[in-house]
């Protein structure tokens, strides 16, 4: 029994030795492009298959060339519009031209994060936070508005407890 032990941790110290080293150095994360239709082709072109996925084009003040890309069924809707949309109508006044962190002043909202890179954004969107990219930068605003559904403490109703 002792001799299996040993064998064992024997052989996970070896298998983590092999995965340490043929690992491979992980190649540079592909940055997200100052243009906004370029990001939105390579969303469009991972997320082919998916029907859930919403892109949701927006003008704010001035400024048309902004989208908002989130994942209909994981996305809060209602906080979306709360938190998102209507401060971004109101407050955008005659924005020319904005910045994520100009955008940042306008909303009311803690949970909101900075991407730099298509594969966080695709990080993002995969785990149902909405992402607001905005042509001319090379950063998207993430935003912690993720749906999260709750069932209260009852009774199953197809099933009963054997005891």
């Amino acid at each position: 029994m002792r001799g299996f032990k040993r064998n064992n941790w024997k052989h996970q110290s070896a298998k983590a030795d092999w995965q340490q080293s043929d690992k491979q150095p992980s190649d540079e994360q592909q940055p997200l492009s100052n243009r906004l239709d370029e990001n939105i082709a390579e969303l469009r072109r991972v997320y082919a298959d998916c029907a859930d996925l919403s892109f949701h084009s927006l003008r704010i003040g001035e400024l048309e060339g902004a989208m908002l890309v989130f994942h209909i069924s994981m996305c809060d809707d209602e906080q979306l519009n709360l938190f998102i949309l209507r401060p971004l109508a109101s407050n955008a006044g005659n924005l020319t031209a904005a910045t994520p962190a100009q955008l940042l002043n306008l909303l009311p909202i803690a949970a909101a994060n900075t991407v730099r890179t298509l594969e966080d954004a695709i990080d993002v969107i995969s785990n149902g936070m909405p992402l607001l990219f905005i042509d001319g930068s090379e950063e998207a605003l993430s935003f912690g508005l993720q749906k999260i559904e709750h069932r209260s403490i009852e009774e199953p109703s197809a099933g009963c407890l054997v005891q």
